[in-house]
C-alpha cells in the first residue's frame, strides 16, 4: 500500500495571496487569492473525506483520515475562478490550538481582501463612465475647448500685466 505522508509547507499570506513554497525552498508552488477562498474550517473526526472532493485510492483514503483525525488539521477550498475549478487545501498542525489560531488569522485575512475588494468594485463604474466620455468625440471636444480656453485666459493675462 502507498504511505500518505503530510508534505512540509512554508506559507506566505500577503494582503491579497496565499503562497506555498516547499521547506526550505524560495520557489513558489502555489499561489492563491485570498477573496477565492471559500469554506475555510477545522477538520475533525467527522469529515468525510469522499464528501470533500479528495480523490484518492480506498486504503489511501482512510490513511488520510487517521492522519487528519490525529494531526490537528484545517482546510479550505477556492471558488471556480478564472477559468479553473475549485481546488482543496488541508494542512495539519502541531496542536489543535495552532489549527484554530491559523483559521481564526486566515478568516481575517480573507475578510480584509473581500473588502479591499469591494472599496476598488465601488467606483468602478465611476472610473469606467469618466474613460467612456473622455474617449467619446464628445468628450474630446469639450476637453479641447478647456484647453483653449485656458491657452485664451493666459495669453489676456499676460497681456493685463
Amino acid at each position: 500500500s502507498a504511505e500518505v505522508a503530510w508534505h512540509p509547507r512554508r506559507v506566505v499570506i500577503t494582503r491579497d495571496k496565499v503562497f506555498l513554497t516547499r521547506d526550505g525552498s524560495e520557489e513558489i508552488i502555489e499561489d492563491v487569492d485570498l477573496v477565492s477562498i471559500e469554506n475555510l474550517r477545522l477538520l475533525d473526526k467527522k469529515d468525510q473525506l469522499k464528501s470533500e472532493g479528495l480523490e484518492i485510492l480506498m486504503s489511501r483514503k482512510e490513511r488520510l483520515k487517521q492522519e487528519v483525525e490525529s494531526q490537528n488539521a484545517f482546510m479550505f477550498i477556492t471558488n471556480e475562478d478564472e477559468g479553473h475549478g475549485s481546488r482543496r487545501f488541508v494542512f495539519s498542525c502541531t496542536s489543535a490550538e495552532q489549527a484554530a489560531d491559523w483559521v481564526h488569522g486566515l478568516r481575517g485575512f480573507v475578510k480584509d481582501a473581500l473588502n479591499e475588494e469591494k472599496k476598488k468594485n465601488q467606483f468602478r463604474w465611476v472610473v469606467l463612465a469618466i474613460k467612456k466620455a473622455y474617449r467619446s468625440s464628445l468628450g474630446q471636444g469639450i476637453v479641447s475647448c478647456v484647453i483653449l480656453a485656458n491657452f485664451a485666459t493666459a495669453i489676456i493675462g499676460a497681456q493685463l500685466v
